[in-house]
């Protein structure tokens, strides 16, 4: 079996203005008040916490990262291995990435608790990593999660 390389952003990047930093300040000032009106000092600093990583993780642009997929598994980045054993299922996303060259292939593990991982792959290679994918575990339909919807409704 061929192995199949490519390389794709590590996450789909949403593009945004302005306006979209102003609306997370004033909701987090918003709550901010609430917390505080509440006396809800814990709450208060969770939520500065959160807006201040909201803030920093919303401007960072995805690295460049590469992947390989062979007989053996998935490696991502050189670095992290997953083998078919470790895999439950595929399914290709409904859901079009920000960028129009990629399309998000979603693999699950078996392990319960874990969610799956979205890979973005170029539209040209997508047909081959399904396929390849295919001839060792079972290709599902992508269900769109709560956290998925609200993600990309955000574009974070």
């Amino acid at each position: 079996m061929p192995e199949i390389k490519w390389s794709a952003p590590e996450f789909a990047y949403y593009p945004k203005g302005n306006s979209w930093y102003w609306w997370s300040i004033i909701i987090t000032l918003l709550l901010l008040g609430f917390a505080i009106w509440q006396k809800n000092f814990l709450f208060a600093f969770f939520i500065v916490v959160a807006e201040l990583l909201v803030l920093s993780w919303g401007s960072r642009k995805p690295a460049l990262v590469d992947f390989k997929l062979d007989e053996k598994g998935l490696t991502i980045g050189g670095i992290k291995f997953y083998s078919y054993a470790e895999l439950k299922s595929f399914g290709v996303s409904d859901m079009q990435p920000a960028d129009e060259k990629l399309e998000e292939i979603v693999v699950y593990f078996k392990q319960r608790l874990r969610t799956g991982l979205n890979l973005l792959v170029p539209k040209d290679k997508e047909t081959d990593v399904a396929a390849m994918l295919a001839k060792k575990i079972p290709k599902v339909e992508v269900e769109l999660t709560i956290l998925d919807a609200v993600e990309r409704f955000l574009r974070f």
